[in-house]
């Protein structure tokens, strides 16, 4: 029977390993020794390194979320609201927020920039938005399956446009390049005013990345 207490602490310490030594550079022999226990019984929870990953993750933008949740101008966010367009806005707005503060902070070290685009990480993104967006009933006539797709497939995009934005930041800013996923996710979603909606999104966006926050230091 598996023990949630030794999964737990997997978690945590590959976390710590991954934040101090990087992703890449981080096996399982050295999560094991970290939990003092062998490579099999921490295979035994997670069969692959990137599923341990995943959960810190899951873990993070739960946390994140809740943080977001504390500040004024955001506490509505997962409220009723007659507004669904203004909820598409804040919803893609914290989770372009998300995405400027990973950057930053992975910018200086490989800790979670290696992770970030990996596919099973990005499906943890597509999950999460979609669990918002039902929360919300923001897309009353599409099922949870068709939402799942249509963010499925953004942040699936997402890790390729991010990736080939890495190599050209000096021809392109993150926002020439955010705008195409966010915008086709709401025209997966028959979302009308999908140009207007991301355009302030990747403004508020902006504008909330831009002040210091203890977000921050989930990517450090």
């Amino acid at each position: 029977m598996k023990n949630n207490k030794t999964r737990d602490n997997i978690i945590e310490q590959a976390n710590k390993l991954f934040k101090q030594n990087g992703y890449e550079s981080t096996g399982m022999r050295d999560i094991a020794s970290a939990c003092g226990i062998s490579v099999s019984n921490v295979q035994y929870y997670f069969s692959k390194k990137v599923l341990i990953m995943a959960e810190v993750y899951d873990n993070m933008i739960n946390a994140y979320f809740e943080d977001v949740l504390q500040e004024e101008q955001l506490r509505n966010l997962l409220g009723p609201s007659a507004d669904s367009a203004d909820a598409f806005m804040k919803i893609t707005a914290v989770e372009y927020e998300f995405i400027i503060r990973a950057l930053a902070g992975a910018g200086s070290a490989d800790s979670y920039l290696s992770s970030l685009l990996l596919p099973e990480i990005c499906n943890v993104y597509a999950e999460k938005s979609t669990e918002l967006f039902m929360s919300r009933s923001l897309c009353p006539d599409k099922t949870k399956s068709q939402i799942l797709l249509a963010n499925t497939m953004m942040f699936g995009g997402l890790s390729q446009l991010l990736q080939f934005y890495l190599s050209h930041k000096n021809e392109y800013s993150l926002d020439e390049i955010m705008v195409y996923p966010f915008k086709s996710r709401l025209q997966l979603l028959d979302i009308d005013g999908a140009d207007s909606i991301v355009a302030q999104a990747l403004q508020y966006g902006n504008a909330l990345a831009s002040q210091p926050s203890r977000r921050d230091e989930f990517f450090k």
